[in-house]
């Protein structure tokens, strides 16, 4: 197992092809209880990526920030959509469900700074969903974002920035499609989704 090299993306592909589930290799870093925090993340973050966010001391650093008062330790159990959300059903419309459903009720979202996590759409459908449901969200930093600019957090907020809706993308455009019937749905126009977006990161960036 390659941590250097290894993303969700790789880790869906090998579950398309009939791949043993990471729960059945991996049982002791899996629990049966509900998960402390959801997580949101840009799929193309290797392993290693994701794990210089979520050391204690990245986890304090954002607490303190953000005066946010959390777990932060190695137990802290954490939902990771890649590994919980079903990579071989085609029926999108139920993903987003269980997905918004998670990242409605979790106690804590975390975010993973990185230079173009806001023009993903399933990252931004997360964002809403949480924003709606009046929880907050936090981002976090990575230990390595002085030595790799894609890890760092573009200034989304400075920049004026705020057609997400339309500028989002999505490695599965039907995936693209299904996200923006459900923003609509949900939030009944693509300005009402901009605008929560941008109430958000006011909060957390």
């Amino acid at each position: 197992l390659n941590s250097d090299k290894i993303s969700s993306n790789d880790i869906r592909n090998y579950l398309i092809s009939g791949g043993e589930h990471p729960s059945r290799l991996f049982p002791e870093c899996f629990s049966g209880e509900d998960p402390e925090a959801a997580l949101t993340y840009e799929w193309r973050l290797t392993i290693k990526m994701i794990i210089s966010y979520l050391t204690a001391s990245q986890l304090e650093e954002c607490c303190s920030r953000k005066s946010f008062r959390m777990k932060c330790d190695t137990s802290l159990r954490i939902w990771i959509d890649v590994l919980f959300i079903d990579q071989l059903s085609t029926n999108i419309r139920k993903c987003l469900e269980e997905s918004e459903s998670v990242y409605r009720n979790a106690p804590f979202h975390l975010a993973l700074s990185s230079s173009t996590l806001c023009t993903r759409a399933w990252c931004l459908f997360e964002f809403a969903v949480r924003h709606k449901a009046g929880k907050r969200s936090v981002m976090v930093k990575s230990l390595l974002e002085y030595n790799m600019p894609e890890l760092r957090c573009e200034s989304v907020v400075a920049s004026g920035r705020s057609k997400f809706f339309n500028e989002m993308n999505a490695t599965v455009k039907d995936d693209l499609d299904k996200i923006r019937e459900e923003i609509i749905r949900s939030f009944g126009s693509s300005d009402a989704f901009d605008r929560e977006i941008m109430v958000m990161l006011l909060d957390v960036l």
